[in-house]
């Protein structure tokens, strides 16, 4: 159950430092054993056997199922004006980063999970390979390990698992201080009262909206193809407290997700401002010796702040359409209100100037993508069209074998008599495949009554 502090308001952001779980991944025991004070007669034991209960707290340890991670940031294959921005990874589960331990040792609480950057100068050629998940600690000339104890199930584990290995030199050059984890990564809880969510139409607990998020402690480079690691530092601790020193060799990491970027180009806000330095009034101006040359139709449409735009027709021929913003200060006659199924459908043909009207399917297009870009109503939208798939043949199957009819005033039996479907039914094993034949039988009877 959700507690009172899982609970946020609406349009509302939480921040906090760190989520840990009260037990860290690992194997545990707990020792029971009881004494009894006993006097008088009876005769009760003083004490009772020792009992033990050992058991084991999972978590990812080699992999990350693609399920827990909710998005990375710059997005993988993307190209922009990244060098000012902090790469980061967003999780659905807000303790996993301290749900294992960089170092076994009492009170360790920083995250086990770090964001490692390099530039395609920086990796080397071969750094990323892929290795059996039970070899992954075994020995290898210049290669040094994480120190960790493989579970007896990880042992006998061939899967692979991804891993990178880059010079001790180079590590020892980015990795985090000893008191930097703990400012790289932390939660936040956020608003999800417009988001869709499957857990939350099924009434079940999805964690009240709450993400962890690392971000690693370098700056991308300009114009350079950028990786981002996220990688586990689980038997690095001492390394990073600096009472192991690794002066050679490579560094051996278990890489949990990678992601590249490119940074290049103008930024956002170099982009606006090229945008309002070229920006024009969208309308269209003639000289007093051209108005002579366009018909009254032409002039017509621009004087009530039309103009001709560039039209790319669904069957990919160009034209030229005439175009009106919502904001032209021009009353217009509202059309008929209909229930279009496409913007296509919302095209009007102005017949003084054998154009088409574009406005009212630019608009029906900017509002559906304006719809389907809020999460809640798409994912509605969406599940609202399974669920009437699913249902209509079944109701119009029903309907065909139970409803009677009224015809020239007389009762008629149903279309579809039960017993001409009996032949069907034993041939077939699938719903759907009686349902589509029960569909073709109703449209069968429609053009013959």
């Amino acid at each position: 159950m959700l507690s009172s502090n899982d609970k946020i308001d609406k349009g509302t952001l939480k921040l906090q430092s760190f989520s840990r779980p009260p037990l860290p991944a690992g194997s545990y025991t707990v020792n029971a054993s009881m004494d009894v004070d006993s006097s008088g007669k009876n005769t009760v034991p003083k004490s009772f056997p020792a009992i033990g209960l050992s058991f084991t707290i999972t978590a990812p340890r080699f992999s990350l199922d693609t399920s827990l991670i909710h998005s990375v940031f710059p997005l993988a294959g993307s190209t922009g004006a990244y060098e000012a921005a902090m790469p980061h990874i967003i999780l659905n589960r807000k303790t996993l980063p301290w749900e294992r331990v960089i170092k076994e040792k009492d009170g360790e609480k920083r995250p086990w999970l770090y964001v490692l950057l390099l530039n395609e100068d920086e990796l080397p050629k071969d750094a990323v390979k892929e290795i059996m998940l039970n070899k992954v600690l075994t020995p290898a000339p210049g290669i040094s390990l994480p120190e960790i104890d493989l579970t007896a199930e990880e042992k006998l584990k061939e899967e692979k698992i991804k891993v990178l290995e880059i010079p001790a030199a180079l590590f020892k050059g980015i990795a985090p201080l000893r008191d930097e984890l703990d400012y790289l990564a932390h939660t936040r809880q956020v608003d999800t009262t417009d988001r869709y969510n499957k857990d939350k139409d099924q009434n079940k607990d999805n964690n009240a909206g709450w993400l962890s998020v690392l971000a690693g402690n370098r700056l991308p480079t300009p114009n350079k193809i950028n990786t981002a690691f996220l990688v586990s530092l689980e038997g690095y601790g001492d390394v990073i407290d600096g009472t192991r020193v690794i002066s050679s060799g490579n560094v051996r990491l278990v890489v949990m997700k990678q992601w590249s970027f490119k940074v290049e180009g103008a930024s956002f806000s170099n982009l606006l401002d090229q945008l309002n330095g070229n920006a024009k009034e969208l309308k269209m101006e003639f000289r007093a010796a051209e108005e002579k040359t366009f018909s009254a139709g032409i002039l017509n449409a621009v004087k009530f702040g039309y103009t001709m735009v560039n039209h790319c027709r669904r069957d990919g021929k160009q034209a030229a359409s005439w175009y009106r913003g919502p904001l032209v200060p021009v009353q217009i006659p509202v059309p008929f209100v209909h229930a279009y199924k496409s913007a296509d459908k919302a095209l009007r043909l102005d017949k003084a100037t054998a154009a088409f009207d574009i406005s009212y399917a630019a608009a029906w297009q900017l509002g559906r993508s304006l719809a389907l870009e809020n999460p809640g109503f798409s994912g509605g939208i969406s599940n609202w069209k399974n669920t009437f798939k699913q249902e209509k043949p079944i109701a119009i199957a029903r309907d065909l074998i139970t409803l009677e009819r009224i015809i020239d005033g007389k009762t008629e039996p149903p279309i579809i008599n039960p017993e001409d479907l009996e032949p069907t039914i034993k041939e077939i094993d699938s719903d759907e495949v009686l349902t589509d034949y029960v569909i073709e039988l109703w449209n069968k009877s429609r053009k013959t009554t």
